[in-house]
């Protein structure tokens, strides 16, 4: 939080306005509201004495879309968390509040895997404990051996992700860095979020991945074999 809060006095903030992620739970998500919780406190209580206020999330005339109250804010930060196997992979962002036409690149930007605490187990969606507690107990697949495998996985059903609405909105690009275990069946599992970008861009980014379809790895005598493979994805609005 330190090197976050440094980022942003460096680029001068003043007011910012903190929004959590969209995903994954329906309803109050405690681990989330946790979290924004930490980083309110942490930023207002800095050495920067940053003024911190809590964006509103509306609905918006269209179907879907998603408009943003951001109480005279100069800027806006996204709080997103997703589970991983070693922890809680967490995403902070911050961009302009006001955008043109053109990219809204990050004022501040941190996007690492914390350990899990006891007082954030507590805190879990029920959908998260059991996926931590899968991913813990599967077996790691080392990555592609090229003295064994002759083929790597590729992609030949890749689709795009669905572009966030609240991304799009306040117009957020950038790449996201995943890890997926392909099966030999081809399908991908046990996903990964290494760098995120917040603004729903993580989950709708890791949605795509799990409907995603490879030519497994092959090994020398030609058979399927699961392997791990980092898959970037480059979020641009068209």
């Amino acid at each position: 939080m330190a090197q976050f809060g440094g980022q942003l006095h460096t680029a001068g903030v003043k007011r910012i306005a903190v929004i959590n992620g969209l995903l994954p739970a329906n309803g109050p998500n405690a681990l989330e509201d946790w979290l924004i919780a930490q980083v309110q406190r942490a930023l207002a209580e800095g050495p920067n004495g940053l003024e911190v206020v809590l964006a509103e999330q509306r609905k918006g005339k269209r179907n879907g879309e998603v408009d943003l109250y951001l109480a005279a804010a100069d800027t806006v930060m996204s709080a997103s968390l997703y589970p991983g196997r070693d922890g809680i992979q967490v995403t902070l962002n911050a961009v302009h509040a006001k955008v043109d036409r053109g990219q809204n690149e990050s004022i501040a930007f941190v996007s690492q895997a914390v350990p899990l605490t006891d007082e954030m187990a507590a805190l879990l969606p029920p959908e998260w404990k059991k996926q931590i507690e899968e991913e813990r107990g599967a077996p790691r697949v080392p990555p592609a051996d090229h003295s064994i495998a002759s083929k790597e996985p590729w992609c030949v059903y890749c689709r795009n992700p669905k572009y966030a609405e609240l991304a799009r909105q306040l117009r957020i690009e950038g790449t996201l860095r995943i890890t997926a275990t392909v099966g030999a069946d081809g399908s991908a599992h046990d996903i990964q979020l290494l760098k995120g970008l917040g603004f729903g861009l993580d989950e709708a980014a890791i949605e795509a991945v799990c409907q995603w379809r490879f030519n497994p790895a092959l090994d020398k005598a030609g058979k399927p074999i699961a392997t791990n493979i980092t898959i970037e994805i480059t979020m641009r609005m068209f």
